[in-house]
């Protein structure tokens, strides 16, 4: 019996990746996305027409610049906002459609 355990103790050790087990802990970055449609709706009021990328460059992580999009998705859905790319690769522009 204790072979049979050494046995399976070691092959849990051998499942155990060397390289990913050092890493630690990854911490999840909470952003809501009322608040970001908040901002966004904000910002579209300050700047009628500006630029997607720009937008995109005030975002701190990975996490927010994709819950950035998703918002832009949705209010484009909704008819808040216009999208045009003039250009394959080019800038997006982003247009309010809300009236001032």
């Amino acid at each position: 019996l204790h072979e049979i355990f050494k046995s399976m103790l070691k092959r849990q050790e051998d499942k155990i990746d060397p390289v990913r087990s050092t890493f630690g802990k990854i911490e999840k970055d909470e952003i809501d996305m009322d608040e970001k449609t908040v901002y966004i709706e904000d910002y579209l009021k300050n700047h009628k027409k500006f630029s997607f990328r720009k937008l995109l460059e005030k975002q701190s992580s990975k996490m927010e610049i994709i819950v950035t999009f998703l918002v832009i998705l949705e209010l484009m859905k909704i008819g808040k906002i216009g999208i045009a790319q003039e250009d394959i690769f080019g800038d997006i522009m982003i247009t309010s459609k809300e009236a001032v």
